[in-house]
């Protein structure tokens, strides 16, 4: 079973060296990329049931895990032993947003021409200090002393003080386009920098 990604509820040893078999390990596996989960006593692993499929990331927070699927959607997974385990959504999809408006507005239709930068007809070629694409901004509250890191490799969000160079109240981007990233001669990182919570700013990183 490919495992895309593992997370922990908690540490599986507690203070006593013994095994805490309260701990819950969620994981993203298989082609499809779905999510499923164990704890110690159990001899198989249990898939959640979700309306969501290919998930890019989970994480656990305060007792409860979340997951984030390609397109922008947000899960609570509900893991009890007298239910089914199933993720609920909790932010709907990107796509599914873009569908519900494309069919309110069939009767309002405008064509627009997307220009291709990896267009062979183009005289000047692919220019790789040009930015294809890049993160615009975020919609989070205050992060406090905590700085969030987030990109392809892993989401995660530490205190800031404990890094020797990380800003608090900050979010750090890394480039998640990787067929642009490794098609390139030196690599893509066309979309990585540092947001500022605080001013609303994005430098590079």
């Amino acid at each position: 079973m490919f495992l895309k990604k593992a997370v922990l509820s908690k540490s599986p040893w507690n203070y006593g060296c013994n095994c805490n078999c309260n701990c819950i390990l969620m994981v993203i596996y298989g082609e499809h990329q779905q999510l499923a989960f164990t704890r110690p006593g159990y001899k198989a692993w249990m898939d959640i049931e979700s309306s969501q499929r290919s998930f890019a990331d989970i994480a656990s927070y305060k007792g409860k895990f979340y997951a984030v699927d390609h397109h922008g959607g947000l899960a609570v997974c509900h893991i009890d032993d007298n239910k089914k385990p199933r993720a609920k959504v909790f932010v709907p999809s990107l796509e599914r947003i873009s569908t519900e408006n494309e069919s309110s507005d069939e009767d309002s239709e405008v064509d627009v021409e997307d220009e291709d930068p990896m267009d062979e007809s183009d005289d000047k070629g692919f220019n790789e200090n040009e930015n294809l694409y890049v993160t615009i901004g975020f919609k989070v509250d205050s992060l406090g002393d905590q700085a969030l890191f987030v990109g392809d490799s892993s989401s995660l969000s530490l205190t800031a003080l404990s890094l020797n160079g990380i800003k608090p109240n900050c979010i750090y981007v890394t480039d998640d386009d990787l067929p642009l990233f490794h098609c390139t001669h030196n690599g893509g990182r066309f979309d990585m920098g540092v947001f500022s919570m605080e001013n609303a700013t994005d430098k590079p990183l």
